[in-house]
């Protein structure tokens, strides 16, 4: 939780320093609605420097990583493409999920739609064993190697998310880790 909040006072700081740019008075109160009314009218230097503070204060305690190499599915180890580096990391109650996959212990899934659903439903194994659900979802990026293949991920996406709405950023890249690899996505969760 004290991640989430340095890290919107640390935005807020950097749009404003943005605004501030363009008037070239760093030391002009701050006058625009903000996270916080403590804000309001307090020069831009404190600001900042208050948020700086807040950063530089975590430490890794507040960070908890799960270190497991691989996890058990059902008896099958979980495909991963870099053993050793973490699935989850969490700190507080908010959940970074590493790259899922489009596969499962019998290998990858058959072309884009099949790759999609492994990959959400790795996804939801993932969260479940983290006291989570699709539903704690905010926000998810793909990457995909053909973007003609967002359209499919966004239908297979809305069959399983249903209604739930999370912040969706899709992107083409060159090449994936494995060749066979149609795509890989990661989450952001909060734990509610």
């Amino acid at each position: 939780m004290r991640l989430a909040l340095a890290m919107v006072s640390l935005a807020f700081v950097l749009v404003t320093l943005a605004a501030a740019s363009l008037t070239n008075d760093p030391d002009r109160p701050i006058n625009v609605d903000s996270p916080s009314a403590a804000h309001a009218g307090v020069p831009l230097a404190e600001v900042a420097s208050a948020a700086l503070q807040q950063v530089e204060d975590l430490s890794v305690d507040d960070f908890s990583v799960d270190e497991s190499e691989s996890q058990e599915i059902a008896g099958l180890e979980r495909p991963r493409m870099l053993p050793g580096e973490p699935q989850v990391v969490r700190s507080g109650n908010i959940l970074w999920i590493s790259g899922q996959l489009g596969r499962d212990a019998s290998g990858w899934g058959d072309g884009p739609t099949e790759q999609s659903r492994l990959a959400l439903d790795n996804l939801a194994q993932t969260l479940g064993e983290h006291g989570a659900t699709l539903e704690d979802v905010v926000e998810f990026t793909t990457y995909h190697r053909d973007l003609g293949d967002v359209s499919v991920f966004s239908e297979v996406k809305r069959r399983i998310f249903g209604s739930t709405e999370a912040a969706w950023t899709a992107v083409g890249v060159s090449n994936l880790v494995h060749p066979e690899m149609l795509l890989e996505l990661k989450a952001v969760a909060v734990l509610r």
